[in-house]
């Protein structure tokens, strides 16, 4: 999705009152919609993805599978095959998990986080990914607490890992 992308703003209530574009969502601090897909193996690892150093938002960090922004006038479903698909070449089915809200100083959304697990070859965005590995959950804590995950990635794990008890 490029900068001068539409995108829908929303309400609290996820109801759209308005579009805009990608960069003055971001730089407005604009409430909209994302989209992500936890990708799992067979083993029960976590691929984990390091974002390029040319992204403009925390470069160099790692998130979790894929994920990203919903275009004006897409659902969150659609969204999440289209950034898996983009992101790590997977065309997967993928099954919703929860609904997640993050709000910081500069950046407020609210995301729908589905799964799938995948055991085939994973083609990395170049343009977007660095590089991209199966971790197990143990080592991606390990990541979370020496500050190495994306800020958002952080707390949607530790909310993953609450759901799992």
């Amino acid at each position: 999705m490029s900068e001068d992308e539409v995108v829908d703003i929303i309400d609290e209530n996820d109801k759209v009152i308005g579009k805009t574009t990608k960069n003055i969502a971001r730089g407005k601090n604009i409430l909209h919609r994302g989209a992500h897909v936890v990708v799992f193996n067979s083993d029960g690892k976590l691929f984990v993805q390091k974002r390029s150093k040319t992204k403009l938002v925390h470069p160099g960090l790692w998130g979790l599978g894929a994920g990203g922004w919903v275009s004006s006038g897409e659902d969150y479903e659609t969204a999440a095959k289209r950034e898996l698909k983009e992101e790590l070449g997977i065309k997967k089915g993928i099954k919703f998990l929860f609904d997640f809200r993050y709000k910081t100083s500069d950046d407020n959304y609210k995301s729908k986080f589905y799964k799938c697990i995948f055991d085939g070859k994973i083609k990395l965005q170049k343009e977007e990914i660095e590089k991209g590995e199966f971790r197990t959950i143990n080592e991606i804590k390990n990541m979370s607490k020496k500050g190495l995950l994306c800020p958002d990635t952080a707390i949607f794990f530790e909310k993953y890992l609450e759901m799992k008890k």
